[in-house]
């Protein structure tokens, strides 16, 4: 049950998501939090390949990149989503763990981000 309950979370986000994009917010996104997926187990990178990732990539003018540190082995994430017809676009320079301060049972992510108009 803890698997579908991660797999409805990962669609009902993409609807989400897909349903901003159908009412003209063309503006990049950008998409932060636990997601509670492991690449590590099979079935969580699977999850979130296929209900977030791959729908995202598919579903008209969308493009989503994830920010990863170096040997990311986590279930925080950090998602940009950018559109075709946005003004600018957004693009991760860098990521990496904040190794100062736990504000959670996970370290912090940081990601640092280019912006470039279209």
């Amino acid at each position: 049950k803890d698997v579908e309950a991660r797999k409805n979370q990962l669609k009902q986000l993409t609807e989400y998501i897909k349903s901003e994009t159908l009412y003209g917010n063309w503006n990049p996104s950008i998409i932060i939090g636990d997601f509670n997926s492991y690449n590590k187990y099979i079935w969580d990178k699977e999850n979130l390949e296929i209900n977030l990732i791959h729908e995202i990539s598919h579903f008209k003018d969308l493009s989503i990149e994830e920010a990863k540190p170096n040997n990311f082995e986590d279930c925080d994430r950090i998602f940009i989503i950018n559109h075709d017809l946005a003004d600018y676009k957004l693009s991760i320079k860098e990521c990496y763990f904040n190794t100062e301060v736990n504000l959670s049972d996970h370290k912090p992510l940081i990601a640092v981000l280019d912006i470039e108009e279209c």
